[in-house]
């Protein structure tokens, strides 16, 4: 009786059109999504030959370009579920070794940029 209603239900007008409206919305980008892709490419943008990967839905990005060394640096920003009101958390993936030019959390691969601190995110 309970999957007859549900069919019942289901093949309604109004709860179709509302159906296919919520599979649209969830199409759109979020402002965190859509943010996120410009952030990345800009920053790309502004190295140069930076290849650029982002994860949208997941609030990723990995960035990958030529270090001063002549390695390849792979860096991840991680977005929390809060982003843009908070700021995302950038890795360090490779090389495995900690840049000179660069300052990290004590114990980990997060490097700590001025930009990204709570007080300073915008």
């Amino acid at each position: 009786a309970t999957k007859r209603r549900e069919r019942d239900i289901a093949s309604v007008p109004e709860i179709e059109d509302l159906h296919e409206k919520l599979k649209r919305l969830r199409l759109r980008p979020t402002i965190a999504q859509m943010r996120l892709q410009q952030e990345a490419r800009a920053f790309a943008d502004s190295i140069g030959d930076a290849a650029v990967s982002i994860e949208a839905a997941n609030l990723r990005a990995t960035l990958q370009f030529v270090l001063p060394t002549g390695e390849l640096g792979v860096f991840e920003a991680v977005c929390p579920c809060q982003y843009p009101h908070r700021p995302p958390r950038l890795l360090q993936l490779s090389p495995l070794a900690p840049l000179p030019h660069f300052r990290y959390k004590p114990g980990s691969c997060d490097l700590v940029l001025d930009v990204l601190a709570e007080c300073s995110w915008l």
